[in-house]
């Protein structure tokens, strides 16, 4: 109490009007606003160059860096469905994944 720079009455008023001007996110909400919104968002880079793939168009994904910065960059214009890309890459997981030799997948 003797160090208190400002009244017990004052720091009362403050502290009830800071919690009026909370604003409340559930966790929920918060990941809502955030998460990812396709399987592999951000994952996915370009065998080429490492650049990023993201949306070329409606539902495929191609190499930013070729579509952004030019063929002089990365030369790789090929594209693919984004759910024929996720079906292969959760085929490769299911197969490999627990398997420490790495053998080709199953047919």
């Amino acid at each position: 109490p003797d160090l208190r720079l400002i009244d017990q009455e004052l720091w009362e008023r403050v502290k009830a009007r800071q919690q009026g001007r909370k604003i409340t996110h559930t966790e929920t909400q918060a990941w809502q606003t955030r998460k990812p919104k396709f399987l592999l968002t951000g994952l996915v880079k370009c065998g080429c160059c490492g650049g990023g793939f993201s949306m070329i168009a409606q539902d495929r994904l191609g190499c930013s860096n070729s579509r952004n910065k030019g063929k002089g960059y990365c030369t790789n214009r090929t594209g693919i469905a984004r759910r024929e890309l996720e079906r292969r890459i959760l085929a490769l997981l299911t197969d490999r994944l627990m398997d420490p030799g790495g053998n080709p997948p199953r047919s």
